[in-house]
């Protein structure tokens, strides 16, 4: 029974972003023809993966086109908080050097959660392409330059899972640095489905 947790685990590495349902379906077909023991359980086992991981596919999907914009001060009035949160999201894509075109398939902007005093919400912006949250990211150091947006930081919208695999790596980046001496700095980085830490050397500032 070991050895087929083992080889869920597997397959679920390697359909992670690379795959669509008719793929994810194949593999799992695959792994029961292959299957030396029929038993119950082990095929229960395969079936409970197959569920977890189209299901995962799917909300990766779903989330795929969209950021998360966090740190963007929040007007009281409903109506001119929309404007505003509008006015805001449209110069930073501008900044970032997405296209006219882009900047008119936005299907959604809204904020996440109910309001709340003295809490500022995130808000969820959806492309209406992943063409142009790519050319958002490849400009997004034009927004971290800039001194107006110092206090904002921007997330990709992960799944439950992709947030608890996110806080794992933070959370051992977090216990290097606080080992290291080697003047190295530790960073989570890399795409949604490729994160990573990595070891940074810290600039030296000249007095």
């Amino acid at each position: 029974m070991a050895a087929y947790e083992e080889r869920i685990t597997k397959l679920e590495l390697v359909i992670k972003w690379k795959c669509g349902t008719d793929e994810v379906r194949k593999i799992i077909q695959e792994e029961l023809a292959n299957s030396v023991s029929s038993s119950k359980d082990t095929h229960t086992s395969i079936n409970d993966a197959t569920s977890t991981i189209l299901s995962e596919l799917n909300d990766k999907k779903r989330r795929e086109n969209n950021i998360i914009i966090f740190g963007v001060d929040e007007k009281e009035d409903n109506g001119d908080a929309k404007h505003a949160d509008l006015e805001i999201v449209t110069k930073m894509l501008k900044t970032c050097k997405v296209s006219a075109e882009g900047l008119n398939d936005i299907p959604k902007i809204t904020r996440l959660g109910r309001k709340q005093q003295e809490k500022t919400r995130p808000i969820l912006v959806s492309f209406g392409s992943i063409a142009y949250k790519s050319v958002f990211f490849k400009n997004i150091r034009n927004l971290q330059t800039n001194d107006d947006y110092k206090s904002i930081r921007i997330n990709n919208d992960l799944t439950k899972s992709e947030r608890e695999g996110e806080a794992a790596l933070r959370g051992e980046a977090k216990k290097r640095n606080e080992k290291e001496t080697g003047g190295f700095v530790h960073r989570v980085k890399g795409p949604p489905w490729n994160r990573k830490i990595v070891k940074i050397k810290t600039k030296i500032r000249e007095d």
